[in-house]
């Protein structure tokens, strides 16, 4: 039973992840840590939207597909096995707005690798990957790169720091310079766990066996936040809210250093199956809201391209770990 709620627990963390909200290409892909039995952990979901119109009354619909996860390159090493990360992103759209493109893609791959022994208790490690994000896949621009470098220490039971700077050259904010990264978590018991950072935060707490509250903000790309009711071992019912802004760039956009970002918000209603540790599968139906279209360096200072109504969408969600 207790091994139960612990992999219960990885699969919360893996929802967080959805939409996708942090991605397994960046900083996180050594910083999440992958329990030693565990040689693989993948991610896919798919939202339908129903129909609705832009702000200018054209027909609009869409739909998003998502596929990530992180896999050891040398299970033997447990914890310290270098990891491939990799995330998919697919927009699809069908209106005619000529405003609008047809679709939008954003693909990456990073490999995550320890830097030596430890050195005055920190672990280091560092990655490098590359991606490509836009609107005519890998024939234009839209290449970026991703590396980041990072210093952990266990400063005593379930008590961890870690120190670092990433770089994300698709980043919805300051996508020009490395960023610092900062955190302490800390595991106060096995029901209530935080992470305080910058640039994010992040809580998870049980204060009863059937009811859990989930936390997770990086303002301000993305935040994912909600509640599960826990009804029994193998299923959930959640509410959450989902927050989520992702960049691409245009081909024929004439300003080399523009990009155009697709942004959403969703307050999401589901219902969660957990068959055994390895495999959870959810659906949701979600209302969201603020969707639009916006053009410029970054999401500091943007103009608006498009609006589209509020509408109802349909999320199916897949965890799988092996």
């Amino acid at each position: 039973m207790v091994e139960f709620v612990r992999m219960r627990r990885v699969f919360v963390l893996l929802g967080l992840l959805a939409l996708p909200a942090f991605g397994q290409t960046r900083a996180d892909l050594n910083l999440t840590p992958m329990a030693e039995d565990v040689n693989a952990q993948l991610r896919y979901e798919i939202d339908f939207y129903l129909d609705s119109e832009t702000e200018g009354g054209a027909d609009f619909d869409m739909f998003i597909v998502g596929f990530d996860g992180r896999i050891k390159l040398n299970p033997k090493a447990g914890r310290a096995s270098p990891k491939l990360g990799f995330d998919v992103l697919r927009i699809q759209f069908d209106t005619d707005d000529p405003t609008i493109p047809s679709g939008l893609t954003d693909t990456s791959v990073a490999v995550g690798f320890g830097l030596g022994p430890p050195l005055a208790g920190w672990i280091f490690q560092a990655s490098v990957g590359i991606g490509w994000a836009g609107d005519k896949p890998y024939n234009g621009r839209g290449t970026y790169g991703l590396a980041s470098l990072t210093a952990q220490k266990i400063l005593g039971k379930g008590n961890f720091l870690y120190l670092g700077l990433d770089f994300d050259g698709n980043r919805v904010i300051w996508p020009d310079v490395p960023l610092p990264i900062a955190g302490w978590t800390r595991i106060w018991t096995e029901e209530f766990r935080t992470t305080i950072g910058f640039p994010f935060i992040a809580l998870n707490w049980r204060p009863v066996d059937w009811f859990e509250i989930d936390l997770r903000f990086l303002p301000p790309i993305n935040a994912v936040g909600g509640f599960t009711f826990h009804l029994g071992e193998k299923f959930d019912i959640f509410l959450r809210y989902r927050g989520a802004n992702f960049g691409f760039t245009i081909d024929d956009d004439p300003r080399d250093n523009f990009r155009t970002f697709y942004t959403e918000n969703r307050v999401e209603l589901g219902f969660a199956w957990i068959p055994d540790k390895n495999l959870e599968a959810k659906v949701a139906l979600a209302w969201t809201f603020e969707r639009r279209f916006r053009r410029g360096f970054d999401v500091r200072d943007t103009d608006t391209i498009a609006r589209f109504d509020s509408g109802l969408a349909i999320a199916v969600i897949f965890n799988f770990r092996f």
